[in-house]
């Protein structure tokens, strides 16, 4: 993902104690996380091996007619086998939103006694935090509110269930990194105040 195509917002947080241009570019690398993190259910589609996986894997599953507000539910990952049916929740890191964490996991409730009705199948919640390296680090994200029926799995733990290598993912998701680092800099160049561009370079020499 590339930080210049997200918008510069100058009238996000960042600008009130960073000023307009670097609060700006920072608002901006904020939304390429976001993209980032919508992007990671395609990344781990390409990866997994289909010929390997028993059962059917379906990604973004939706289920209209549960709502969740003003819309129906969308599971990230759904993979249903002869006995059971695992939806899953995938994240990039482990810092849960303390607002939309808890309305995350009523979702899956939500869809968890759907399927419990419809299907004669145990039906497990699974969260996916790719690069937490701990359950610890897992459980720390969720600010002391992670449900004990809540299976967590970190990313390594994910990708040997599935298959695949754990690095390939992170690979991909690093493959704009020198251009991201070029920008940055150009931009820090151009647009902060010529005087702190030039203390800092001084001092870096």
């Amino acid at each position: 993902m590339l930080v210049e195509d997200s918008d510069l917002n100058d009238k996000s947080n960042y600008c009130i104690f960073l000023g307009i241009p670097t609060g700006s570019v920072m608002s901006a690398i904020h939304a390429t996380m976001i993209r980032t993190g919508n992007a990671i259910e395609g990344l781990i589609e390409e990866e997994i091996p289909s010929d390997k996986i028993e059962g059917e894997i379906t990604f973004h599953k939706k289920y209209p007619k549960l709502r969740d507000g003003n819309k129906g539910i969308v599971v990230d990952m759904e993979h249903e086998d002869k006995h059971e049916i695992d939806i899953i929740e995938l994240k990039l890191g482990n810092t849960f939103d303390t607002k939309k964490a808890p309305a995350e996991v009523d979702s899956l409730n939500k869809v968890q006694k759907h399927l419990q009705k419809v299907q004669n199948k145990k039906v497990n919640k699974y969260v996916v935090c790719y690069t937490a390296n701990t359950h610890e680090e897992i459980k720390a994200g969720f600010k002391g509110a992670l449900p004990s029926d809540l299976n967590i799995l970190t990313g390594r733990e994910f990708a040997e269930k599935y298959y695949f290598e754990y690095e390939n993912l992170l690979v991909k998701l690093a493959e704009k990194r020198i251009e991201n680092q070029e920008f940055l800099l150009n931009y820090f160049i151009k647009n902060m105040d010529q005087k702190v561009v030039r203390k800092v370079i001084e001092n870096a020499i």
